[in-house]
């Protein structure tokens, strides 16, 4: 994928992006479907939550994976997300390798948003045949309330959230004694995006954030641009890049 030059100034972004590399041929075209994408696929799908620690971050990227799963036992209860939602996975069953290994696909949430937040998504994702990681922001959820300067931070931290959870995942593949052992198909590895998970996903994909011009354009008093508070904050002698280590997406 070429490089993208991005200036992001206001709104965050509305975006879903998933690479070619998962649902497309060479010639770039999608592929013929052995079921309608509007339906539940043929797996049940299975929910793990994991609290992983960046200890060199010092920060908590609790994260939830979908999976494609064995069926469940009829005494069991679908998930309920935050209590309240029921969903179409049950935690912790079994995980059916029969398709494996599958694409992964990292899902970044919104603005003061979940991990869990478009589970429907997620879920049905997991149903067709992909593993999905979605991690927690911390300090940009639903529970918290970040300053302008938190949130320019948080700008830069969530991309790494997304590489850490990635490369926990892929160590788990890797491990002959994980039950997640040759299940991630590591060639074929993307990444979606809600909102400010959008922001997210571009510069993962390797967009390059010109922090000057778009500190130009906020002094010029674009309407609209409400990521201006936030811009302030950052270094406009440096672009904002894609971090090591996420060159596979």
């Amino acid at each position: 994928m070429s490089q993208l030059k991005l200036i992001i100034t206001g709104s965050f972004l509305l975006a879903a992006l998933v690479l070619c590399e998962l649902a497309c041929s060479s010639n770039g075209f999608a592929e013929p479907t052995p079921y309608p994408p509007d339906q539940f696929g043929t797996y049940s799908v299975g929910l793990r939550e994991f609290d992983f620690y960046d200890s060199q971050r010092q920060r908590s990227v609790f994260t939830k994976v979908w999976y494609p799963a064995k069926k469940p036992p009829r005494s069991a209860d679908p998930f309920f997300y935050l209590e309240l939602l029921e969903g179409q996975a049950y935690q912790d069953l079994e995980l059916d390798k029969s398709g494996a290994p599958y694409p992964l696909v990292l899902f970044s949430h919104g603005n003061q948003g979940l991990g869990m937040q478009s589970f429907s998504l997620t879920e049905h994702l997991a149903s067709h045949g992909f593993v999905v990681v979605a991690p927690n922001h911390e300090g940009n959820t639903i529970f918290d309330n970040p300053s302008d300067e938190e949130v320019a931070q948080i700008s830069l931290d969530r991309p790494l959230d997304i590489v850490y959870a990635m490369e926990q995942i892929i160590s788990m593949n890797a491990q002959s004694e994980n039950d997640f052992h040759a299940v991630i198909d590591l060639e074929a590895i993307g990444i979606s995006g809600h909102s400010f998970g959008g922001y997210t996903t571009i510069l993962l994909a390797g967009a390059d954030v010109d922090v000057s011009a778009a500190q130009d354009r906020c002094d010029a008093g674009i309407p609209g641009d409400i990521f201006c508070p936030y811009l302030v904050y950052w270094d406009s002698e440096e672009n904002v890049k894609r971090p090591e280590g996420a060159a596979v997406f």
